[in-house]
């Protein structure tokens, strides 16, 4: 879906495999018109966000500039295929997060088969994820963050049993996301990961331990946030937005940890 492509980049000295994704510099959002393009902005702030609650991430992760010619040509097409006027760049912003050696839990437990196969598949790992408790945090993570786009394909599982987070393309709902409109932002958003354990765990996430799980998941995302997440995202936020849209961004992620707003996100309110 993505224009990504696996190359090394150089950290601190040491080569690294990395799967890197150029960006266009502006999309159009829902309706035909033409914004900038935050995508990378979100896959920084999803990735600051993720590491500073403790959840796991990829050991290194980064935005960087390429010219044009440093882009795969297939790449490079379908770039520019999702740039308004299929216009080329001279260069692209790209979000890069080291290969972790990791299959995602589509790669690993859906198969390339029939779908009465597949679907037999996506039951039993629907169950493990019911058992895993990592899977009400992550779900919680993604309401707070309002991630539209989380999915088997961007959760890695680990042999320890973690699942490594990629991919927060979608924070905010949409790539052309405004900070002076999340104030008007509804509580509900598409959840894919809660929705997909609901489908074959029938109630899951209104199951007492699962609101539990996910009342200490937000208790602990307020927090780190006030411990460090903060203090991080507003230095990911300064390179691309003035000071009143990062108070506006913020005051939005703080809003959603007050209290009152969790507990009617969980459903532990009447």
């Amino acid at each position: 879906m993505s224009p990504i492509f696996r190359g090394k980049i150089k950290v601190d000295d040491v080569s690294l495999r990395c799967y890197i994704k150029p960006l266009p510099d502006q999309i159009i959002a829902p309706g035909g018109k033409v914004v900038d393009n935050r995508e990378v902005l979100s896959e920084a702030l999803g990735f600051t966000l993720a590491k500073s609650a403790g959840l796991a991430t990829p050991d290194n992760a980064g935005i960087i500039m390429l010219k044009s010619e440093q882009i795969p040509d297939q790449v490079l097409a379908h770039l520019r295929s999702i740039t308004p006027g299929n216009a080329p760049q001279k260069d692209y912003l790209a979000w890069f997060s080291q290969d972790m050696l990791h299959p995602s839990l589509l790669k690993n437990h859906i198969p390339d088969a029939p779908d009465s196969m597949r679907h037999a598949a996506l039951a039993r790992l629907a169950l493990s994820l019911s058992k895993n408790t990592s899977t009400a945090t992550i779900v919680t993570f993604d309401e707070w963050s309002e991630n539209s786009d989380r999915n088997l394909g961007n959760l890695l599982g680990s042999a320890d049993g973690r699942m490594i987070l990629i991919d927060h393309g979608r924070l905010f709902r949409y790539p052309s996301w405004d900070p002076s409109a999340l104030v008007a932002s509804p509580l509900g958003i598409q959840n894919v990961i809660r929705d997909l354990v609901d489908s074959f765990v029938p109630h899951w996430s209104e199951k007492t331990p699962t609101k539990s799980a996910r009342l200490l998941a937000y208790n602990n995302l307020a927090v780190t946030w006030r411990s460090r997440g903060e203090t991080a995202a507003k230095d990911v936020l300064a390179e691309f937005l003035d000071d009143a849209e990062i108070s506006q961004v913020l005051d939005f992620l703080s809003g959603r940890l007050d209290q009152t707003h969790y507990n009617s996100a969980v459903g532990l309110l009447v």
